[in-house]
């Protein structure tokens, strides 16, 4: 348990509100947790969701589980999205290789191409609307002191968790 000087406590606090710390977020606050999610960059305005992001990523049919499981998958797969079905890899000396295919597997794809805005904004999205998630952004941790029966972090704004 975390807790700051004003008593107010949190269970985890998650530094960095990109897709792997906004995912781990979201997962915590789904199973109860209480978390303060810290974050650099202020909140960006809303921009035109009908430009594309050249930033794309390939995840894996786990991925998309793990995206299901935070009810953000519907939002993901009603746009711009593209499936691979099968991979070929190879050394840099072109001795060894292998191949992937979804049909080897009785699956329809591997998994997908998303534009990293899409995750990312979904993510977000899903986030304000969890009151187990405290943002606190724009903030950049600046010190981490251990007691015996808490830790406190020290915000860059002066904030204390």
């Amino acid at each position: 348990m975390i807790t700051n000087t004003a008593g107010t406590s949190v269970d985890v606090i998650i530094a960095g509100a990109g897709i792997v710390g906004a995912t781990c977020a979201a997962l915590l606050g789904r199973a109860g947790f209480s978390i303060a999610l810290i974050e650099a960059s202020a909140a960006e305005p809303d921009t035109d969701k009908t430009a594309t992001d050249p930033r794309v990523l390939a995840i894996t049919r786990a991925s998309e589980k793990i995206l299901r499981k935070i009810n953000i998958w519907d939002r993901i797969a009603g746009n711009r999205i593209g499936c691979f079905r099968e991979m070929h890899v190879w050394d840099e000396n072109g001795h060894g290789q292998i191949h992937f295919d979804s049909a080897a597997i009785c699956e329809s794809t591997l998994g997908y191409i998303i534009e990293s805005r899409l995750i990312q904004d979904s993510l977000h999205a899903a986030l304000s609307n969890m009151d187990t998630i405290k943002w606190y952004r724009p903030a950049r941790p600046v010190l981490l002191e251990k007691y015996d029966d808490s830790v406190v972090l020290g915000l860059d704004d002066g904030r204390r968790l």
